[in-house]
């Protein structure tokens, strides 16, 4: 003997100040009496909140809590380098399946910070913007140090980029001595 299993349900959901709401509906039928509904309501709250859950630890340490200050700040007797958070990934990157969930194995796992990082030299007389380069994308374990994490290629790139603009900035300001 074979039960005839088909049914159709509604479910809905929504966030309402940060707390998610699903309603589910079975729409004939002895399941819908059974308690069926109140479980599966019970089984997509739970689902709802690790997830959502799981995206503010993502969002948080995908560089959120660096807006508004540097990762990173060195400075030398002319020149203030830092390392940004920026929102964007390079151009030409683009994250496979793997990567991303490496990423994320790294943020859920481990509390690590993957964030797309940008350096950026100021001439410290007048906190002008000499150059920034992006610098890829860093996993930054809790408590690693610097050295660890930080692109010094891309850092020596940027110096030698700023080098050439000040070369020409001298350049062109040499006819006002």
């Amino acid at each position: 003997m074979t039960a005839d299993l088909a049914m159709r349900a509604t479910i809905t959901g929504q966030i309402l100040k940060g707390e998610p709401v699903i309603n589910v509906n079975i729409e004939s039928g002895e399941y819908a009496e059974n308690g069926l509904c109140e479980a599966l309501q019970a089984d997509l709250m739970v689902l709802c909140r690790q997830i959502f859950s799981e995206a503010g630890i993502i969002f948080d340490m995908t560089g959120a809590r660096f807006e508004g200050i540097n990762i990173f700040e060195r400075q030398t007797r002319n020149f203030l380098i830092v390392a940004e958070a920026w929102n964007d990934m390079p151009p030409a990157m683009k994250a496979d399946p793997g990567q991303q969930q490496l990423w994320l194995s790294e943020i859920l796992q481990h509390g690590s910070t993957v964030v797309a990082v940008g350096l950026a030299v100021f001439r410290e007389f007048g906190m002008i913007r000499e150059g920034e380069r992006h610098a890829g994308i860093c996993i930054i374990r809790p408590g690693a140090p610097v050295r660890r994490w930080f692109p010094r290629k891309e850092l020596h790139a940027l110096a030698s980029d700023v080098r050439w603009q000040i070369i020409q900035d001298r350049k062109i300001t040499s006819s006002f001595a």
